[in-house]
């Protein structure tokens, strides 16, 4: 994985652009992690690895007859997502 500075990152986009295509780009913004750029490609095989995990779980839930109903589930979900902000 390559590490590069905000500022750096922002002057030379096209490079790291490129660059993302083979390796992660960590990007940092006062020293601290700030994000990573990564290719289509890996993007979309993370999402396909998610998605495939969140089905075992949810086959997983339904034989052990463990759900909950869509008020109950939009809660959960809203909770998870803003415990992240």
């Amino acid at each position: 994985m390559l590490e590069v500075n905000a500022t750096e990152f922002k002057t030379q986009f096209g490079r790291f652009l490129d660059l993302a295509r083979d390796e992660f780009v960590h990007i940092r913004r006062s020293g601290k992690p700030a994000a990573v750029m990564l290719s289509d490609e890996d993007f979309e095989y993370y999402q396909a690895l998610e998605d495939a995990f969140l089905g075992v779980q949810a086959e997983l839930a339904l034989k052990r007859g463990d759900f909950v109903d869509e008020v109950e589930a939009m809660r959960i979900i809203n909770e998870r997502l803003n415990a992240g902000k």
